[in-house]
């Protein structure tokens, strides 16, 4: 089937009666869609402002998580270093205590 027999030509076009919109309509809607446009322009740019401080702050966040973390590694090396400390004194004692004890008895 070709176009022409599924739509007559004829249905396409604009009544006789239809109302021709005058210039005054024409620029009061456009006046409106300009409004309308400027207000979600402004509206994304506020979004995207919120969007970049929330990027900043995911940033921060994740540099402060990854300086916690080296800190606590850190911290946990030094803390195994002291223990190590603490235990070769606690064994020099304890060697220092058998010492005394042998000598004694």
């Amino acid at each position: 089937m070709t176009r022409s027999s599924l739509f007559p030509g004829g249905s396409y076009s604009q009544p006789e009666d239809s109302v021709h919109f005058g210039p005054d309509l024409v620029s009061t809607v456009e006046k409106g869609m300009k409004k309308h446009t400027d207000n979600i322009m402004r509206f994304l740019e506020g979004i995207s402002s919120r969007l970049s401080q929330l990027e900043l702050s995911c940033y921060n966040l994740d540099k402060a998580i990854g300086d916690m973390r080296s800190d606590s590694i850190r911290d946990n090396e030094e803390a195994d270093l002291k223990l190590k400390s603490l235990e070769k004194h606690v064994q020099e004692v304890s060697l220092l205590c058998d010492c005394v004890f042998t000598i004694m008895y």
